[in-house]
């Protein structure tokens, strides 16, 4: 079992154990370090516009897929988002997708919600289609709401 692990452990990171399958560690390593530069590049505003007019199209046939939604693999062809959270609201978050997938579960609903797929986009979009709703007095005294709590835990 050791053996199994550090095999493991050496072909991700490039250890000394040579073997068949080395080849595919260090492929396996360049996505990962093109996907880590590609998220770097993104981060910065200016540069993820000009990525997402460029970068964001289908291998498949060069173009941008028109419905984001009939993707293969979300990960590799949706446009990659950092976001910064207090704990608090991290752990919220956690609990959040769990009670509704769960609620999904029990009302019977045959449908696999994934939470890359379906549960950070319906977050998104409704807390973006709220936020419209509010007026800025309303939103800036939810935000000092969320400090306060915040401070207290």
């Amino acid at each position: 079992m050791p053996d199994d692990i550090d095999e493991r452990l050496s072909r991700r990171f490039g250890g000394e154990k040579k073997d068949k399958n080395d080849t595919r560690a260090k492929n396996e390593k360049n996505d990962w370090n093109d996907s880590s530069e590609e998220n770097e590049m993104k981060a910065d505003p200016t540069t993820a516009s000009e990525e997402s007019t460029q970068g964001d199209t289908n291998d498949k046939n060069g173009t941008r897929s028109k419905n984001g939604w009939n993707v293969t693999n979300v990960k590799k062809e949706w446009t990659p988002r950092s976001i910064y959270l207090p704990d608090t609201i991290e752990e919220d978050l956690g609990r959040t997708f769990k009670r509704l997938d769960l609620d999904l579960d029990m009302a019977g609903i045959d449908r696999e919600f994934r939470k890359t797929r379906h549960f950070y986009p319906l977050l998104v979009a409704l807390g973006m289609q709220r936020m419209e709703e509010m007026e800025p007095e309303e939103l800036m005294e939810f935000l000092e709401e969320l400090e306060r709590k915040e401070r207290e835990e």
